[in-house]
């Protein structure tokens, strides 16, 4: 359900935060300690001191990621290829899109089903009608019912 290929699409390069961040205050630490000592405890409790130890451990890893402050990369739509960071995906692999401003995100959703679906941050400075443009003219079918995968908004509502 593809549109009808197009050949020239336009080269679009820009740079983005890597997610948005969001400041976390000291209250936000202690809850989250608070309810990981607690299952940790409870585990220790129950006979499972291993369990207790990876919880405590869970705890301090995320309390790193929280804190950590996002990296500006390069985003790169063109006739070949979107990159974003590292990270490259062939335009011909890719089925559809959806183009979400408000929240900063280009979703697509690529042909191989065993790769998520990929969510591109775009940022706040991004050219947004080269950006339409692009999207417009590549072979991809828009597509509304593209939602973020769960796991990725509950980690964004709970600011990680």
């Amino acid at each position: 359900m593809k549109k009808e290929e197009r050949q020239e699409l336009p080269a679009i390069n820009f740079e983005a935060p890597e997610f948005i961040f969001i400041q976390k205050t000291k209250d936000w630490y202690w809850i989250l300690w608070i309810i990981f000592v607690a299952i940790a405890a409870a585990s220790f409790l129950v006979g499972n001191p291993i369990f207790a130890v990876l919880i405590l451990f869970a705890a301090f890893v995320f309390s790193l990621l929280a804190s950590k402050k996002p990296e500006t990369i390069l985003i790169s739509f063109n006739d070949t290829h979107v990159q974003a960071g590292r990270k490259k995906y062939k335009v011909s692999e890719i089925e559809s899109y959806k183009f979400i401003p408000e929240e900063a995100r280009v979703l697509l959703k690529h042909s191989k089903p065993f790769l998520p679906l990929l969510v591109i941050p775009i940022g706040l400075s991004a050219p947004e009608g080269e950006l339409r443009n692009y999207l417009a003219l590549t072979p991809w079918e828009e597509d509304d019912e593209l939602q973020e995968p769960l796991l990725e908004l509950l980690m964004e509502r709970f600011g990680f």
